[in-house]
């Protein structure tokens, strides 16, 4: 099964994530990582996403990259993907 790296991009988006992370963690397909990319968040959604979802790979940015720069972060942060799914 080819790896699946899931790349997330975050900004203040903490009551969005706490029903999405679920939703993703649920997939049938096992192969895949998530990776949340976090935009200089200031809503506690990083915090959050440590304590509530541990697996989840976090990428801090120390400022607001936007959507595409920061699926360019979370891409060049996954480990051996095969294929990248940008939610």
């Amino acid at each position: 099964r080819p790896k699946v790296a899931i790349v997330i991009v975050n900004y203040n988006g903490r009551s969005l994530l706490e029903r999405y992370l679920s939703s993703v963690e649920s997939l049938e397909y096992s192969n895949y990582e998530i990776i949340l990319v976090d935009n200089d968040s200031d809503d506690s959604s990083v915090k959050y996403v440590r304590d509530y979802h541990p697996s989840v790979n976090i990428v801090e940015s120390e400022n607001n990259r936007g959507f595409s720069r920061g699926n360019n972060l979370g891409a060049a942060s996954a480990e051996d993907a095969d294929y990248y799914w940008f939610l």
